[in-house]
């Protein structure tokens, strides 16, 4: 379990955005701080450990509006979906995030089992919105997206 100043340390270092209001769409993502070029802005999200990774045999299993649910909110890595524990009941900041063509947050997954999905793709100051690239999601061929992932 962890300690309290532990969590304080943690919370501290990697708390980088906030929910508040989009320019472009009613709600986003907003730098709290400014967030340095390769930064995981989510880092406080948590370890491994809150995910299980869901093939498509096991997501073909569920009612057909939790398959698209799925589809369309994680990101595929590996050929597996890495679903939080507790489903869409923890809705993470991340997917407050609004679409750009020109993102400065993109996705980041070097294997399945280092679940770090975005960063920063350029220097982010505070203030500034964070946006990625949706079309981006179908995961497993990222490198495609952003060649310097290889």
């Amino acid at each position: 379990m962890i300690k309290n100043e532990d969590f304080l340390d943690i919370i501290q270092t990697t708390t980088y955005c906030k929910i508040g209001v989009s320019e472009v769409h009613g709600i986003g993502v907003i730098a709290m701080r400014d967030i340095p070029k390769g930064t995981d802005p989510f880092l406080s999200l948590g370890s491994n450990n809150r995910f299980l990774c869901l093939t498509e045999e096991e997501i073909n299993t569920l009612d057909k509006n939790i398959q698209d649910l799925i589809r369309s909110y994680y990101v595929r890595t590996e050929g597996t979906y890495p679903v939080m524990i507790k489903g869409f009941n923890e809705v993470c900041i991340f997917g407050y995030m609004n679409h750009s063509d020109n993102p400065n947050v993109g996705l980041y997954i070097k294997d399945i089992s280092e679940l770090l999905p975005f960063v920063a793709l350029r220097d982010i100051k505070a203030g500034e919105e964070l946006f990625w690239d949706y079309r981006t999601s179908g995961g497993d061929n990222l490198e495609k997206q952003y060649p310097f992932l290889k």
